[in-house]
């Protein structure tokens, strides 16, 4: 058998891989896959972000709308509201049941007050969703027991409390603070001289020709309020967050001797024509009179039902004006403490007063943001000036009495006194505790007259007359002092006490 031949293998190559091909779905997937972390991302953290702005704005509202109801608004040092202090008849069911809204949009809210308000039960059910809480004061309301019980229920980890909660400061002492504040400002009767009070207790000390600081004083051991200057010259007087009122030497800042008797925090002083006299008045809702020589009080002025932020002797001194958180402001005789007038129409606390030069009008203003203008002699309002958009803390007239400066949340506004018009408008700082005109002569290289304003910020701004003219215009401003400049300023003549020691001068009661 014929041998078959072999079939010839021919050899393969090997297997070569195969190339990958390029999926484009792949990389759709991921890219796509990206994307939507991107967009999560991104959503989570504008949601974050624009929670936190409505949140803020939601709190904004609410506190604008508090205080334009006429509520007193505490903060903490990071200007959060942690008390909300209403008080007065102006507070009813109705009003309540609006701002409940309102103080639920407070994150911070810790404790509300309702202080002599016409709340009733009715009202106080509105109050079962503040939950956060931690105490509620509810004092001389028209509510009854059984409510107060089904409030308690509703509200088991929240303190309610039928006494009296502790006083408020007034309102620019609410508004956000820096640590060197002014409170007060005036200028010496000379003119030389201008005095801050500020709230670290502290008074401060300008030579008005130069813009030199002259030196700073501690005063109180905190919140200088009140400030005046005698007609002499001789002594400085100051009222302050420790219920004391102290008088000084201005020429060595010794103190002379400190004057006890209010019970609360004094918020104003003032001398009259004679210096024989100082007048004082504060949180505990008296207006005092001191014999300066004798270092006793003379005559005590009740009537007012809260606080007392501002008072005005008028020029021949027989009288002093009082302006009150109590919507109100009294006139009274000085020398028997008797009422002359007392001054209706603001609807909302009353906080600055001044005379007019020659005693004829009186310049009032008030958290409804207007200022008006009274006859002294009838206690009749002759005009009302509405220009301001916020609380107007202070009003001052110039010497000649042709021009009203007042200074409030939205700073300061320059009126035309005779016909009551506003001429213009200007912004140094927001929250305006004090106006004055300076009278002619050098300031810091501008020639008067035109008005200082102090701040609750801590400055001190300069507006010259130049500017006035036009409403459109405002001036330029010189700033003398912002805020914690005042840390580096000179101490006070040597061998000034600074309140270690105070004559023997207790009051009589």
């Amino acid at each position: 058998m014929a041998d078959v031949p072999a079939e010839r293998v021919e050899p393969t190559e090997p297997a070569r891989p195969r190339p990958r091909r390029f999926r484009f779905r792949h990389l759709f997937r991921f890219r796509l896959l990206t994307l939507l972390v991107v967009v999560s991302v991104l959503t989570a953290i504008l949601g974050h972000f624009g929670r936190q702005w409505y949140i803020g704005h939601l709190e904004q509202q609410a506190e604008k709308e508090l205080e334009k109801a006429g509520a007193v608004l505490v903060r903490d040092e990071n200007g959060k509201v942690v008390r909300v202090y209403l008080a007065g008849d102006k507070f009813n069911d109705a009003v309540l049941a609006a701002l409940v809204s309102h103080l639920q949009n407070l994150p911070t809210l810790r404790e509300l007050d309702l202080v002599e308000t016409h709340v009733t039960d009715e009202g106080l059910a509105h109050l079962h969703r503040l939950g956060l809480l931690k105490e509620l004061y509810v004092y001389q309301n028209r509510t009854t027991a059984e409510g107060r019980q089904k409030l308690a229920q509703a509200l088991p980890n929240t303190q309610i409390k039928s006494s009296q909660p502790e006083p408020v400061a007034t309102a620019l002492a609410m508004r956000p603070i820096y640590r060197h504040a002014i409170a007060r400002m005036i200028v010496s009767p000379d003119g030389a001289t201008l005095y801050a009070g500020c709230g670290d207790g502290t008074v401060h000390a300008w030579d008005l020709a130069t813009g030199k600081r002259l030196y700073v004083l501690q005063a109180h051991d905190n919140w200088a309020f009140g400030l005046a200057v005698s007609p002499d010259g001789t002594l400085l007087a100051t009222g302050g967050g420790d219920n004391a009122v102290r008088l000084w030497d201005r020429t060595t800042m010794r103190l002379v001797a400190e004057l006890n008797g209010h019970t609360e925090d004094v918020h104003a002083v003032a001398f009259d024509r004679t210096g024989g006299r100082l007048l004082s008045a504060g949180d505990d809702m008296t207006v005092r009179v001191w014999d300066v020589d004798a270092r006793r009080e003379i005559q005590r002025l009740e009537g007012h039902t809260a606080p007392i932020p501002s008072i005005s002797v008028s020029p021949d001194g027989r009288i002093v004006a009082s302006a009150s958180r109590d919507c109100t402001v009294r006139i009274w005789n000085v020398a028997d403490g008797s009422l002359v007038h007392e001054l209706k129409g603001h609807e909302g606390d009353c906080h600055g007063v001044a005379f007019s030069p020659d005693g004829t009008l009186l310049a009032t203003t008030s958290y409804d943001e207007t200022v008006r203008l009274w006859d002294v002699q009838t206690g009749k309002c002759t005009r009302r000036l509405a220009g301001h958009k916020d609380w107007v803390f202070t009003v001052a007239f110039s010497a000649d009495g042709k021009w009203l400066a007042s200074g409030g949340g939205d700073g300061v506004t320059l009126w035309d006194a005779a016909p009551g018009v506003k001429w213009m408008s200007s912004a140094p700082s927001a929250n305006v505790s004090s106006v004055c005109f300076v009278s002619p002569g050098a300031f810091l290289g501008v020639p008067p007259p035109g008005i200082v304003a102090s701040s609750a910020d801590g400055s001190i701004s300069f507006l010259p007359h130049t500017g006035w003219g036009s409403v459109a215009k405002s001036p330029r401003l010189h700033t003398l002092l912002v805020p914690g400049d005042a840390a580096t300023m000179p101490s006070p003549p040597t061998g000034t006490p600074g309140g270690s020691q105070v004559a023997n001068s207790q009051a009589t009661k």
